[in-house]
């Protein structure tokens, strides 16, 4: 009986099939409707600035090269730090494109078609976070710290209209 099975298995052509997700790589996405928030009004933007002044008036002490190098490493660290967690979305009828803030050279394109769902959530005393999850079973998070409440749910709306599946974790 379990050699049938297997032989029905490997022969036969209604087997599992994976789903293939369609490259976005060089996408132009046209006109599209955008969802952040302003990162310098953020929690993170002003604590960016306030910890970058402070660290940019150690440039100040003369003949330190420990305090220069010092505050020029905490302040990269601090830009990659907050980096991670200033992502915003664009919007049209074919894909959705997740960009940075910071890192102004990053983007990534996913067709509609091919997002199984979008989580809104969050995960102990980070900020909001999108998760994107593809039909293929792929998922990816972005740190959404400058969205506003407002602008996820009107993100979320646009999402539903386009019969993507949104859950809600964070109970806005």
């Amino acid at each position: 009986m379990l050699r049938q099975y297997l032989e029905h298995i490997t022969n036969s052509e209604d087997t599992f099939k994976p789903y293939i997700v369609k490259s976005a790589k060089g996408i132009d996405p046209g006109e599209s409707d955008t969802y952040k928030g302003i990162f310098l009004l953020s929690f993170r933007g002003i604590f960016y600035i306030i910890m970058s002044m402070t660290m940019l008036s150690l440039l100040f002490i003369k003949d330190n090269i420990i305090a220069i190098l010092t505050a020029l490493m905490c302040i990269t660290i601090f830009y990659l730090v907050f980096g991670i967690t200033v992502y915003y979305v664009r919007l049209n009828d074919s894909y959705l494109i997740v960009k940075n803030h910071l890192f102004f050279w990053y983007s990534h394109v996913y067709y509609l078609t091919d997002i199984d769902e979008v989580i809104y959530e969050t995960q102990s005393k980070q900020p909001n976070n999108l998760r994107i999850i593809t039909k293929d079973y792929k998922n990816k998070v972005y740190g959404a710290g400058t969205l506003s409440d407002n602008t996820l749910r009107r993100l979320k709306r646009e999402l539903e209209k386009r019969q993507i599946h949104v859950r809600n974790e964070i109970g806005i």
